[in-house]
């Protein structure tokens, strides 16, 4: 299922695999300004996309990362269109292969072909639009946002997907999570957009807010840690139940993990 949204300057594309015709399972969106496309969906939703960008003017391909709801329609863009990524160098060597999903991303977002891209550089131009390229891991190696600074628009990625987030994946990075929003908060947007398809309006407090909590959250795990508690503990304190996303997650996306991910070292 394909929505398009215009919000300003920017086309909002949110995309998710729907069994039933009418629930999303996960929505996921790609962006659209000046004809620079950010981001492409996943597998199940590659073909709505194509379809919805024939006959637009689109000049650049950049991925954020190299996740699976990411990158799903690079290849049959390339195919279509011509179009090449251009990524971190490290998300271009990650989406050269293919990789092994677990069930719940296998039904969710699907593999996606592997595709070749470029390396991006510091600053992505196109027309009047200047996106500055802003390294933040903390989501994952090779992660970027873009932040188009004649506007105040940031493109955040997986970066913020929430005001207060409990679950991680395996491959967060907490510790340089509030690193990344601490970026954010220096940029001073004016317009946040989210891969979750959710555009903040006057984001800097909101990004703050975030990233307080984070703070305070680090901060009362590892107090909790000092007096000897351990993750579950430290977990059922905190937070009471684990997320009924682990069990369906394989426990790759869980509330455990995103206390441990506050005890690894930084």
């Amino acid at each position: 299922m394909l929505k398009a949204t215009q919000v300003g300057d920017v086309t909002e594309i949110k995309m998710g695999r729907s069994l039933d015709g009418e629930t999303v399972l996960y929505w996921v969106a790609a962006y659209l300004i000046d004809g620079i496309l950010i981001d492409t969906g996943c597998d199940y939703t590659k073909n709505e996309l194509a379809e919805f960008l024939d006959g637009k003017q689109v000049s650049k391909l950049i991925n954020t990362h190299y996740h699976e709801d990411h990158v799903g329609g690079n290849a049959i863009l390339a195919k279509r269109f011509g179009l090449k990524a251009i990524a971190h160098p490290e998300t271009v060597r990650l989406m050269s292969g293919k990789h092994d999903l677990y069930p719940f991303e296998l039904e969710v977002w699907g593999p996606p072909d592997p595709c070749i891209a470029d390396p991006m550089g510091s600053l992505i131009k196109e027309g009047e639009v200047s996106l500055h390229v802003i390294e933040t891991p903390g989501h994952c190696k090779g992660h970027v946002s873009l932040f188009e600074g004649n506007h105040g628009i940031l493109f955040s990625g997986d970066i913020w997907v929430g005001e207060r987030p409990k679950t991680a994946r395996t491959e967060e990075n907490v510790h340089q999570l509030i690193r990344d929003l601490t970026k954010f908060e220096e940029l001073k947007p004016k317009i946040m957009f989210a891969s979750l398809g959710k555009a903040v309006p006057n984001p800097l407090d909101v990004i703050r807010g975030t990233r307080e909590y984070l703070e305070e959250t680090r901060d009362k795990i590892l107090k909790l840690h000092s007096e000897g508690k351990s993750p579950e503990q430290i977990r059922e304190q905190l937070f009471g139940r684990e997320s009924t996303l682990a069990e369906y997650t394989q426990y790759q996306l869980s509330i455990k993990i995103f206390v441990e991910s506050f005890l690894r070292s930084e």
